[in-house]
């Protein structure tokens, strides 16, 4: 029986669904290959994603927080998923309340945003983006860590009031369930508020590096002969 090497990672999940035939000749962004195969078939990670989201639901952890969704917006090459709990009332509103115009206060209109100007300027760019990328998703894993951990202390708070208390365990269990709710919530609304503070900066550094390289430029320095 074949045994893999290790497990699917949502790294692996996140690479796959951003890929572009990276290192061989149909890579759009690459310079292998001829202009005909660089556009030859369609990428995975096209310019039209709206979204990309992969469930992990992890049977080590307790049922109130197994299910974390990793989510991105936008076109996956420019852009990275990111932890949110699903056992939650509501949605951070820098990704709930999309609007209709483009606006860069919403995590999507700002991935289409930078997408759309990194693509000219793929090589340029690649480092800011890659950079945060690699970043937000280890923000994410410690994220996840650190709740996780102050969720088994508050499991283990609830188990020993519920030991001293047995008369009202059935009152301290659903109180104790509206708290981990809250906890979850409060751990995406950080996630999201790391994104809106990384992607406002990301969404700056790629433009300034996209207006430099508008083919309309003209350095102070020029010289005529």
């Amino acid at each position: 029986c074949r045994v893999p090497e290790n497990a699917v990672t949502l790294e692996d999940v996140d690479f796959l669904m951003s890929a572009h035939f990276e290192g061989t000749p149909y890579d759009p962004y690459g310079t292998l290959g001829t202009p005909e195969s660089r556009h030859r078939y369609r990428p995975i990670g096209i310019n039209r994603t709206g979204h990309m989201v992969a469930m992990q639901i992890r049977p080590y952890a307790p049922e109130a927080s197994r299910s974390i969704m990793w989510i991105s917006y936008g076109s996956g090459p420019f852009t990275a998923a990111t932890p949110f709990y699903a056992n939650v009332d509501d949605t951070p509103a820098y990704l709930r309340d999309t609007t209709p115009e483009v606006s860069t206060g919403n995590l999507y209109w700002a991935n289409r945003l930078i997408a759309a100007l990194a693509d000219a300027h793929f090589y340029e760019t690649s480092n800011a983006i890659e950079g945060f990328a690699e970043s937000a998703r280890a923000y994410g894993h410690r994220l996840v860590e650190c709740t996780d951990a102050e969720l088994r202390e508050m499991s283990a708070q609830t188990s020993a009031s519920e030991s001293q208390e047995r008369a009202g365990a059935a009152e301290i269990t659903e109180n104790a369930s509206i708290a981990i709710i809250a906890k979850l919530q409060q751990s995406n609304e950080e996630m999201a508020e790391y994104l809106r503070t990384h992607v406002t900066k990301l969404l700056n550094d790629v433009l300034y590096t996209s207006s430099n390289l508008m083919h309309n430029s003209f350095a102070m320095s020029d010289r005529w002969n």
